[in-house]
C-alpha cells in the first residue's frame, strides 16, 4: 500500500496508518461510530464550529489565525462521528493540533516566551525537527456531556503521538492552562463552572515573587491537566519545565494570563 505523504516543511510527513481508521465510542445513551481524521485548510469552516463552542471569546482563534499556521506547517487531527445525534451527519467534535519544531530538555530558556510564539510561527518547521509542540485541545460541550469526552481525548493524543513517532520526533511539548488560577464561570455552557483555587493562585504568586518553586504537583491541581495526565499518560511520563509569567497569553483571563510549559518522552 502506497504510504499517505503531506508537505508541511522541508520534507514530507508520512501519516500514520491509524489515522481515518474506524473507531466505536460509547456514550451514556448511545454508541457512535467513527474516527480520526487529518485536518486542512479545507476544513476550517468546521474547525471555527468548534472553537466557538468550546474556548471563551478572548481566546478564540481566528479563521486567519488558523489558516496562517496551516501555511506554516501546523497540523492538526480531529474526531468526527457519523450520524451525530444532534445534526444527524458526519461532525467534528474534538480536535487538537500541533507544530513540529526543535526541543531539548536542558534547554528550557530556547522555548517561545509567549503563547503567540509557540503555536503560530513566522517559518516552518525546521528540517532538523524533534518534537512537536502541541497546543489546543477541544470536545463539544455535547460530547462532554454525553460522557465520551476522554474516550475522544484518549483517540486524538494516541494518534497524535503515533504520527510523531512516525516523523522521527523524540518529545511532545504542552502548554496546559491554569484555569483555577482564576476560575471560570463567566460562560459556563462552554468551560463549566470551574472554582478559583486558592493554593493554585498562591503557588503561581509566590513563583513570580521568587518566593518558592512551582512544581508539577502545582499544575496537576488544575482539574484538566490532571484528567489529561491521567487519562493520556503513563505514570511519571509528565515532565515539567518551566512556569511562564502572565505575558504568556493576556487573553486568558482564567489562568490570569500565566503559561506552564511540560513534555513527555516519545
Amino acid at each position: 500500500m502506497k504510504e499517505k505523504l503531506i508537505v508541511r516543511c522541508e520534507r514530507a510527513i508520512p501519516i500514520d496508518e491509524t489515522i481515518g481508521k474506524s473507531i466505536l465510542i460509547k456514550g451514556k445513551t448511545r454508541e457512535h461510530e467513527g474516527r480520526v481524521v487529518l485536518l486542512t485548510e479545507q476544513d476550517i469552516p468546521r474547525i471555527i464550529d468548534l472553537e466557538e463552542m468550546t474556548n471563551i471569546p478572548s481566546i478564540r482563534a481566528s479563521r486567519e489565525k488558523i489558516l496562517r499556521r496551516f501555511e506554516k506547517g501546523n497540523m492538526m487531527l480531529g474526531f468526527e462521528i457519523d450520524n451525530d445525534y444532534v445534526y444527524q451527519q458526519k461532525r467534528l467534535i474534538g480536535d487538537l493540533a500541533w507544530r513540529f519544531a526543535y526541543f531539548l530538555p536542558e534547554r528550557p530558556e530556547d522555548l517561545p516566551k509567549d503563547f503567540e510564539g509557540y503555536s503560530t510561527p513566522n517559518h516552518f518547521p525546521p528540517a532538523n525537527f524533534n518534537a512537536m509542540f502541541h497546543y489546543g485541545i477541544n470536545v463539544s460541550p455535547k460530547i462532554r456531556e454525553e460522557g465520551l469526552g476522554r474516550q475522544v481525548l484518549k483517540h486524538v493524543f494516541e494518534a497524535m503521538f503515533s504520527q510523531g513517532k512516525k516523523n522521527g520526533c523524540e518529545f511532545v511539548v504542552f502548554d496546559p492552562r491554569l484555569y483555577t488560577y482564576n476560575g471560570s464561570s463567566e460562560y459556563p455552557e462552554i468551560e463549566g463552572r470551574i472554582p478559583q483555587d486558592p493554593k493554585m493562585k498562591e503557588a503561581v504568586d509566590k513563583a513570580m515573587k521568587g518566593e518558592r518553586e512551582f512544581t508539577l504537583q502545582d499544575a496537576l491541581r488544575d482539574p484538566i491537566l490532571h484528567i489529561y495526565n491521567k487519562t493520556l499518560l503513563k505514570q511519571g511520563e509528565l515532565k515539567f519545565v518551566r512556569l511562564m509569567p502572565s505575558s504568556w497569553f493576556p487573553p486568558d483571563k482564567p489562568s490570569g494570563g500565566f503559561g506552564v510549559y511540560c513534555y513527555k518522552e516519545l
